[in-house]
């Protein structure tokens, strides 16, 4: 039964939800708590409202109970929750992407971010291709609040509320307290210090509740002997949201020592940073530390893991900008950049060394249909394209070839094309073109993907780069 504070606060929000546009509603917080950012309850009727809209795309998953939901003298807590995120039009397994927020408690704006993304998701399926594309091929998991007792505090704490004997003080650093690693590095022993590790490695619900989340999600795998990679067919990726500092970091971030795919981790590191105008550099640049989150998933699951530190432009800086930061720079400048980690989730330390595309159209007569795009290679030059019709692998494998429109492949950017007999299309109301191009190196980039024209419809068809649509 849910407590008291919940209700009344699924009582007012939906009150006021039932009385705006969707995009209204999913775009500001009616209490206008912590200054225009969702409670977690807020945040908890969010996600439900939305699995409630998208039963068939959205399923909520109870993972766990906050530290206070556990003490019977204690808070009321929570549930922590995920909103796993994928169509039915493939059965699993599927390649995960992860998306985690509000591990510190008082960094606010990743928590808008995440639902967001979730949000924009859902709304897009069926009607952004390349959306559509990501979630037919791929399962989609936020969190949008890892730490919920520590949020509700929201400041000035960035820790829990477990309690301890002996001391007044509470709660634990949940990003110093994952097992790999731990207290190696700037992790406080005392507890009452902001980064106090806890009394042992994986010590806090929440830190054994998301490891078991991951472990679910990404099908163990034999760890490599020391020092050597994971393979580069392993999949997941992994994104962790903070506050601040406009970087994106990468493992390690105990030692200054490469990890094992560092060349693969850097370089998606680079790539993601790429598209949010970010700092890229490992963890361990910014500051030595242990017990993170990211580098746990890497290390056990090979999951090739991410912080992004949001914000740091006066007055879109600190753990606590103004509400208004969150549409008007923080989502502008990361949605782009969570859709580029999601799409490469299938084998994340291969595809971040394809080209990519950063430009096409698609046109179309009674006849035929045209695609056109713009590849770009991150290293090398482009070697080939190559289209889908309808499904990407692995659910498909006759491709078309694209041809360069300057007569030969090689260059580091090349215009490319491919013209589709209509009878192709046939069978699918609204067939997907899904198109992707390999480097000089050999590497194969990100699928992206257009909606074929109608044939009563001959003019230019999507024009666009990555999902602009709104919450």
């Amino acid at each position: 039964m849910r407590h008291s504070r919940l209700c009344l606060a699924i009582v007012m929000l939906a009150l006021v939800l039932l009385a705006m546009p969707e995009h209204v509603a999913y775009g500001h917080s009616p209490s206008m708590v912590l200054g225009g950012y969702f409670t977690v309850e807020e945040t908890e009727l969010l996600l439900r409202d939305m699995a409630a809209r998208y039963p068939h795309l959205a399923t909520l998953v109870d993972f766990g109970d906050s530290w206070e939901r556990g003490e019977p003298d204690g808070a009321p807590g929570y549930d922590l929750l995920a909103l796993r995120i994928t169509s039915r039009r493939h059965p699993g397994p599927k390649p995960v992407f992860t998306l985690v927020a509000a591990i510190h408690a008082n960094e606010l704006a990743g928590p808008e971010v995440a639902t967001r993304f979730a949000s924009m998701l859902l709304a897009g399926y069926g009607v952004d291709p390349t959306l559509t594309w990501l979630l037919d091929g791929h399962e989609v998991v936020v969190v949008p609040i890892f730490n919920p007792d520590g949020r509700a505090l929201a400041q000035p704490t960035r820790k829990s509320t477990s309690a301890w004997p002996d001391t007044t003080c509470r709660g634990v650093d949940l990003n110093r307290n994952f097992p790999y690693e731990w207290g190696a590095a700037a992790a406080s022993p005392y507890p009452c210090s902001d980064t106090y590790l806890g009394p042992t490695p994986a010590s806090e619900p929440e830190t054994r509740a998301m490891m078991a989340l991951l472990e679910n999600l990404y099908a163990t795998r034999a760890t490599p002997p020391a020092g050597q990679p994971f393979p580069d067919e392993t999949s997941g990726v992994l994104v962790s949201l903070h506050t601040y500092g406009d970087l994106v970091l990468w493992p390690w971030a105990h030692t200054s020592a490469l990890a094992p795919n560092a060349p693969g981790l850097e370089r998606l590191g680079r790539s993601i940073a790429a598209r949010n105008g970010y700092s890229p550099k490992s963890a361990f640049a910014l500051y030595p530390h242990a017990g993170r989150l990211d580098d746990w998933a890497y290390a056990t699951l090979g999951v090739a893991a991410f912080t992004i530190e949001i914000g740091s432009v006066y007055p879109c800086s600190g753990h606590s900008a103004p509400f208004t930061c969150i549409d008007d720079l923080f989502w502008p400048q990361n949605r782009g950049a969570l859709v580029y980690a999601a799409l490469v989730a299938s084998t994340p330390y291969t595809l971040a060394f394809g080209p990519t595309f950063d430009a096409a159209s698609v046109t179309g007569d009674t006849a035929n249909v045209t695609v056109s795009a713009r590849a770009s290679a991150v290293a090398g030059g482009v070697a080939a394209a190559e289209l889908y019709i309808g499904e990407g692998p692995p659910y498909a494998s006759t491709p078309l070839a694209m041809v360069a429109a300057d007569g030969a492949f090689g260059g580091a950017v090349e215009e490319v094309r491919v013209t589709v007999p209509r009878e192709l299309l046939a069978g699918d109301v609204r067939p997907l073109l899904i198109m992707r191009a390999s480097s000089t190196t050999g590497a194969w980039g990100p699928f992206e993907a257009r909606w074929a024209p109608a044939p009563d419809a001959p003019g230019p068809a999507y024009r666009l780069v990555l999902p602009l649509l709104a919450r």
